[in-house]
């Protein structure tokens, strides 16, 4: 090892290496390219997630608008409120939040639409600032009644500023358009659009009766030395008994560091596959050019050069591939970098909670180019050990000059691959404790796809060669005879294509499933409609009103509100309690939660009996007697509960507890949006105890879902009416743009691949032309050797890209499998069948144009070069 540092940095061994690589320094140029996407994904990716990290560091007070957030479902209690006034006390500002969803309607007969209304106090936010058109919006709001929406929801309702709307039993004006809403203490996406308003407004708006779903918010600015984690531990205690949820700035901080984190790590693994790829191309150019060169290095061994010397200038001459490689890539990613802040500065404002300056990081650029000159040099070092064993009498026997690949070092090189490609992608998984399972599983994932793709090309030509028959057309039989040729590139093919095959259609079988999983034709028997908050004496109204409209209704559930008090004779608070000592610790968003429950007598389609037996109608209780229910089996796995066992809850409004008995566990299909409960009541047993009632629907189309939404908007403002087709709608374009943005990134490793095939090709140009001209010479045709390289080339490209589409197929039907629970999915087989063609013609037409002029050699010149050689 010492030997070879020594020789790999004198002067003589890079001359040698410039001098060596005249006649081919075109070609391994070109094979330097392979890793340079690979490395300006790494660049771009990178910078972008350093951007965003830094900018969410140096603004996090900002992201939630305050020091702390605390929140609760009910108006506070005399606890909450000391505490509130202590934090005042010591120099804190409060700034209160009234937020619920309701339905709004702007002007006369328009359809009312679904909206979140957030009442603020002027204070908020202490930290950033609210954007509005026009700019004063903001302070008219908190001056005088009156509402501030946003942009996509007053072009849904075809108004503007200054129509009146509707919210409750009250006419408000719209005073401007949010062009960038105040931070949000919700973690969750809104899914519904935000309208902000004064919080007088909202407590005199009539809406926050017992039925409506509100948050009750209070935002801090914490005086210098108070630190809210402190401030948080130290009163613990009232958290957990007044159920109180808290955020303060560094938690919100975290949870959008840890969202950019894992959606880097997903693009930065598509990364890596380029470069690995890229890597694969960088070792057979070696190979190539090593089997071309192994004359030249038998010759400086007879010399009296030694086998470390000879390895040195091959190796000096892999570093330079390499430095041109990631130059050529660090300059390309940081060229899509200020592509990036282009259109980073070209989205709507308000996109982005926070500003972010886009720029190359400097840091992320080097860690990029040492990534990708590593990676060039073990990938080149697999096929360089071969000019370790050339032998001085390689001179004088041609024989001799076969490449050897059974040195014991190679494994090493392997090995070693393998642990640099885990730690890689371990550290950049930013998770000390559990990335290194995704990391495993990355290269379990990577070493999989190479060696399935190896071994099918090995089963492949094995087959092929077992069908060929005698009586076949000649070039038929010699296209085929090509797949086994010295210096072939079966192997070089299979990797490039069907690695890169296998990367798109998966995306684009994925994309197949979920877009057929909310097919609106499979959706014609489920709900897409949900009103909510419907008084129980009015249930039969609004039933009726829903078949006027010319919408089919498909359930009633009565929703009773209740909250666990004890689990098996144990307090609640005991076991919340930071001093539990409960022998399962069951997670506290379980035990703090309000369950939303129902009465009825069957079973539904979504649910499935996994223990006990399901209690009907008929059951009589004596007094005091606890009621059966059936429990979810997952929510009773994390209670730690059992058929047989005891729980009691509180009922919400009403200041009783009832004792349940869980006769049976259900499973339940909670992808279905239907009508799901954790605990199922049995009829008869709780109907006093009903607080509203959620009724479901499937509407035909827009103009009933209308019709239904303004008839009971009319009777019945304050029910909310959830139309989940335009759910729906976002996801799917929500999912249409996910997934152009990964198959964006996919074509890193596509290109690549298609920069190896191409270099690949050229290289093996040289060998090509030998034969065409060996072949010319026992008398075959120019267009005979043309229609061989069209055999070869469809052969390798069917091989490869048939290879690939399976790894994908089967990929995705696993996929499909989880998704669809047993259901059928259909497979676009025209879709996959076009994208093979696709595939092969482009492989073939690019084989073919490259290979011209191999037919066109002179026998005579081929001659002469092997008896000069």
């Amino acid at each position: 090892m010492l030997s070879l540092l020594k020789h790999l940095f004198s002067a003589w061994a890079w001359k040698m290496a410039w001098r060596d690589s005249r006649p081919v320094r075109w070609k391994l140029l070109l094979f330097s390219a392979s890793i340079v996407f690979g490395v300006a994904a790494l660049v771009t990716i990178g910078s972008l997630r350093e951007n965003l990290t830094k900018s969410v560091s140096s603004q996090a007070k900002s992201l939630l608008g305050a020091d702390l957030m605390v929140s609760s479902r009910e108006p506070y209690t005399d606890q909450t409120k000391e505490f509130i006034e202590n934090i005042k006390d010591q120099g804190g500002a409060e700034a209160k939040e009234i937020t619920f969803t309701t339905m709004l309607a702007v002007g006369d007969g328009s359809t009312p639409k679904l909206v979140s209304v957030r009442g603020l106090e002027p204070a908020f936010p202490f930290y950033g600032k609210v954007k509005t058109e026009p700019e004063d919006a903001w302070e008219k709001v908190q001056q005088s009644p009156g509402l501030i929406v946003e942009a996509s929801f007053l072009k849904r309702m075809n108004a503007q500023v200054g129509d009146l709307a509707r919210l409750g039993d009250k006419e408000l004006p719209i005073m401007g358009v949010l062009m960038q809403a105040p931070p949000s203490g919700s973690g969750f996406a809104a899914l519904s659009p935000t309208v902000v308003t004064s919080i007088d407004v909202i407590e005199n708006s009539g809406l926050l009766g017992a039925r409506s779903m509100v948050f009750y918010r209070s935002y801090f600015q914490l005086p210098t030395g108070l630190e809210a984690e402190a401030l948080i531990e130290d009163n613990e205690e009232l958290f957990v008994e007044q159920r109180l949820r808290k955020v303060t700035s560094k938690k919100r901080s975290e949870n959008v560091e840890k969202a950019i984190n894992r959606l880097y790590l997903f693009f930065n693994l598509i990364g890596f596959s380029a470069l690995f790829l890229g890597g694969i191309g960088v070792a057979g150019a070696i190979h190539i050019h090593i089997s071309e060169r192994l004359q030249s290095v038998a010759t400086l061994r007879c010399l009296g050069c030694s086998a470390a010397r000879a390895f040195a200038v091959y190796l000096a001459q892999s570093i330079a591939m390499g430095v041109v490689g990631t130059v050529a890539g660090i300059v390309m990613g940081c060229a899509f970098v200020y592509l990036l802040k282009f259109v980073v500065a070209s989205l709507p404002a308000g996109m982005i909670p926070f500003a972010v300056e886009v720029a190359p990081d400097w840091l992320v650029i080097a860690k990029a180019g040492v990534v990708g000159l590593l990676i060039c040099i073990s990938f080149a070092l697999l096929p360089l050990l071969a000019v370790r064993k050339v032998s001085p009498l390689a001179a004088l026997r041609r024989e001799e000059t076969a490449m050897s690949n059974k040195s014991s070092l190679r494994w090493v090189v392997i090995l070693g691959l393998v642990v640099l490609a885990f730690l890689l992608t371990w550290m950049d998984s930013h998770d000390a404790v559990n990335g290194w399972k995704t990391a495993l599983g990355y290269i379990a994932f990577l070493g999989f796809a190479f060696i399935f793709l190896t071994l099918a090309g090995k089963f492949l030509r094995w087959l092929t060669k077992l069908v060929s028959r005698p009586s076949w057309p000649f070039v038929i039989r010699q296209g085929i005879a090509s797949l086994y040729r010295p210096n072939n590139q079966t192997g070089l093919f299979m990797v490039s294509i069907g690695l890169g095959t296998f990367l798109i259609f998966t995306l684009v079988l994925m994309q197949s499933i979920l877009l057929q999983w909310l097919d609106p034709v499979r959706m014609e028997n489920k709900p897409n409609i949900f009103l909510v908050d419907v008084p129980p004496e009015e249930s039969t109204a609004v039933n009726q009103l829903i078949t006027d409209s010319g919408v089919k209704a498909l359930g009633n559930a009565p929703i009773i509100t209740m909250r666990l008090t004890e689990i098996k004779g144990r307090p609640v608070a005991e076991l919340t309690g930071p001093q539990s000592t409960a022998e399962r610790r069951i997670p506290r968003w379980i035990l703090r939660r309000e369950f939303r429950s129902t009465y009825r007598g069957e079973l539904t389609e979504t649910e499935k009996l996994t223990a006990g037996e399901w209690t009907g109608p008929s059951v009589s209780l004596h007094p005091g007697e606890a009621i059966p229910v059936s429990f979810e089996e997952k929510i009773a796995e994390d209670l730690g509960v059992k058929v047989g066992d005891e729980v009691t809850v509180s009922l919400e409004g009403f200041g009783e507890t009832k004792k349940l008995k869980i006769a049976s566990l259900r499973e339940v299909d909670w992808r279905s949006m239907d009508l799901n409960f954790f605990i199922v009541f049995p009829p008869g047993t709780i109907d006093d105890y009903v607080s509203f009632n959620v009724m479901a629907a499937h509407s035909p189309d827009d103009e009933s879902t209308a019709v239904l939404q303004q008839a009971v908007f009319k009777r019945l403002p304050f029910v909310n009416s959830i139309d989940l087709s335009l759910i729906l709608k976002t996801v799917q374009s929500v999912l249409a743009a996910a997934s152009k943005t990964v198959q964006i990134m996919a074509l890193f490793t596509v290109v690549t691949g298609g920069i190896v095939l191409l270099a690949s090709i050229l290289a093996g140009r040289r060998i090509r032309i030998r034969e065409s001209v060996l072949l010319r010479t026992l008398g075959a045709s120019r267009a005979q050797i043309s229609q061989i390289l069209a055999v070869e080339y469809t052969l390798l490209a069917m091989m490869a890209t048939l290879a690939g589409s399976a790894l994908a197929l089967v990929a995705s039907l696993l996929l499909g499998r989880l998704v669809f629970d047993g259901e059928a999915y259909s497979v676009p087989w025209l879709q996959l069948g076009a994208g093979i063609g696709l595939v092969i013609a482009i492989t073939v037409v690019m084989g073919m144009l490259l290979s011209r002029g191999v037919a066109s050699r002179p026998p005579l010149q081929i001659l002469r070069s092997e008896s000069g050689g």
